[in-house]
């Protein structure tokens, strides 16, 4: 498990760097043709810029609750209150609206400290009602961490350099910065790409929220507005899990140790934002509510009783075992070894311990040489084990390279692995499921705030939880793709819990997407004499090349079920009988989408490492 620190304030300003090794010399060489401006005076501030810089770097001194007050005048809160007797407590949440909600009710009755660690931190109008509760916390004498991965995390120097210096109580730091900026840009990504592809390809992909070391959050959502049915043209279908109990303190421990390390920066140490503290010119961050309704009605909820028990405790209950595994920062690199187990190996470890079904959702199937050895062993000594996997289609994918890269497995998963694969359609019947109406219809009083609330609108849906559900009995919910990425590159994070009534509502959820209404099921083609037989031996070459699997024909394509018949899995007999063929990219009416799906299948198969 991970060890505390005693980070307890934060250490004097400072120049830092990212450590990226032998690439320094090569990155001042790129920055000087690349990036021009401040970059061309080198990666480091005189002592006089630096003594200058924290002059401006001034915070706010005051709180807003006086310091006697041992509780920081936090909300009363009835889940902080469960959060301190020793059985574990966890919640499903599923509701984009909840996890939000749950996420603001927790910030509010933080007492002493808060923790935030993320791979993507938008300044939109999710983003900041979330920073303006951590401001708002910070004020009242909480202590206030945020850390974010640099390459998704704000992208706005001016932005960041406002929230860093906003309240002495409120510290971030940047995760991995390139070339020790906040907002790389594109040239500069470019020439990281050329000069150190090993560094800049590790990314923190964490997602935690911990308060007080009793309640943590943890799951797929980032802070965007996708990720909590807030956007007006695509959103995503996600997953958390509310933690109360010791294995709060276990993630804050993780928290702690990817803080300490030489790669996390405080954003006033980045070089673009110590310019604009230098210039003197920062201003107060804008943080106003006003340009999403549903920021208010979610503040709202957070504070009604009746709505917390409702939402929150209501959907507690205890279970038997819960674990939490995190990867050691500074993956794949690091030569640390003392700090809990790859989490990618736990993974397997517990596939290999399958018995009777195996049910994952993964918004990229994508399988790296070692995951599909663990699946083919777990074959031959389970013939008769049901694997059902739930993930996008292409017409629902946010990552088109992925899906395209992906495709070119599917004959090994569906015919050597007897995966049983359901594309989720961005249409989906039960679409109110996953995003329904506003959680702010129960808890707004004023009449006139309850005219005008969402209703179930149009817009695309697309996979993004990451859940695994082994023999009903075992669930696992984290950060984890399942993918090469988060097993080589991404340091992820998940909860293993051993408790049938937990994992069984969960596998419900993940079967839900893998409904007739809801999704396609990916099956093989229909065969035809001899020339299937040729075109699948042809196939089988092209799709092992790295660049060049030009061949047309695929082995799979997409079903749905013809209205009245009973739904059958892809491997039973009369599965023809019941589905018809609707092609490999239905409702993608773009043929430009559909080109580039071909050409990336076709020429990025060495990119599967990187997606």
């Amino acid at each position: 498990m991970a060890t505390a620190t005693t980070d307890n304030h934060k250490p004097p300003w400072r120049m830092q760097t990212a450590s990226l090794g032998l690439c320094r010399p090569l990155q001042t060489l790129l920055l000087g043709a690349l990036l021009a401006g401040l970059a061309l005076t080198g990666c480091g501030l005189s002592p006089r810029q630096q003594q200058e810089a924290h002059h401006h770097t001034a915070r706010d001194q005051e709180l807003t609750c006086p310091e006697q007050r041992a509780d920081r005048c936090a909300m009363v809160s009835p889940v902080w209150e469960l959060a301190g007797s020793p059985p574990a407590e966890l919640a499903l949440l599923e509701d984009p609206h909840v996890a939000l909600l749950a996420r603001i009710h927790a910030i509010r009755a933080a007492q002493r400290s808060i923790e935030v660690q993320t791979y993507i931190f938008a300044p939109d109008a999710s983003g900041k009602l979330v920073l303006s509760e951590l401001l708002a916390a910070a004020r009242r004498g909480v202590r206030v961490r945020l850390l974010m991965d640099q390459l998704a995390a704000f992208n706005d120097a001016d932005f960041l350099a406002a929230m860093a210096t906003a309240h002495r109580n409120l510290e971030i730091k940047v995760y991995n910065p390139i070339f020790d900026d906040s907002d790389s840009g594109v040239l500069a990504l470019a020439g990281g790409l050329l000069c150190c592809l090993h560094e800049i390809n590790h990314r923190m992909h964490n997602k935690l929220l911990v308060v007080d070391d009793r309640i943590g959050i943890t799951g797929g959502r980032n802070y965007r507005n996708h990720y909590w049915g807030w956007d007006p043209e695509f959103n995503f279908v996600d997953r958390d899990v509310l933690v109360l109990g010791e294995t709060a303190g276990e993630m804050r421990a993780s928290f702690d140790r990817f803080w300490a390390h030489e790669q996390a920066v405080y954003a006033e140490a980045l070089l673009d934002v110590a310019a604009r503290l230098l210039s003197g010119e920062v201003q107060p961050p804008d943080l106003r509510l006003d340009s999403h309704p549903e920021s208010i009605r979610i503040v709202v909820a957070a504070g009604n009783p009746s709505v917390i028990r409702k939402r929150l405790v209501a959907a507690l209950h205890e279970v038997e075992r819960v674990a939490f595994y995190a990867d050691r920062p500074g993956k794949p690199s690091t030569d640390d070894k003392g700090f809990d187990q790859d989490v990618t190996e736990v993974l397997r470890t517990l596939l290999t311990e399958a018995e009777q079904s195996v049910v994952m959702q993964t918004p990229y199937l994508v399988l790296s040489r070692p995951a599909l050895k663990t699946f083919a062993k777990l074959r031959k000594r389970r013939p008769g084990i049901r694997m059902v996997v739930s993930t996008n289609s292409l017409a629902s994918t946010d990552s088109l390279p992925v899906y395209a890269v992906a495709r070119k497995h599917r004959k090994e998963l569906i015919r050597d692995l007897g995966f049983h694969i359901y594309e989720f359609r961005p249409d989906p019947a039960d679409r109110t499921t996953w995003i329904p109406p506003d959680i702010g219809r129960a808890a707004t009083a004023d009449p006139a705030a309850r005219q005008g609330l969402p209703v179930a609108s149009d817009e695309p849906l697309s996979i993004h939880a990451k859940s695994l559900v082994i023999d009903s009995r075992l669930a696992v919910i984290g950060s984890h793709n399942f993918d090469p990425r988060s097993e080589s590159y991404n340091t992820e994070v998940f909860l293993v819990v051993d408790d049938a009534r937990f994992a069984q509502r969960l596998e419900a959820q993940i079967l839900r997407a893998t409904l007739p209404e809801n999704a396609w099921v990916v099956a093989a083609q229909d065969r035809i004499p001899v020339l299937s037989y040729f075109s699948g031996l042809i196939a089988e070459v092209s799709r092992r090349l790295p660049i060049l699997d030009i061949w047309p024909f695929r082995y799979t394509t997409c079903y749905e079920l013809i209205p009245g018949r009973t739904p059958l899995p892809p491997d039973h007999p009369e599965f023809r009988d019941h589905y018809r063929d609707v092609g490999e990219f239905p409702q993608v009416a773009l043929p430009l989408k559909q080109i580039q799906a071909e050409l990336i299948s076709a020429f990025g198969g060495f990119s599967v490492p990187f997606l």
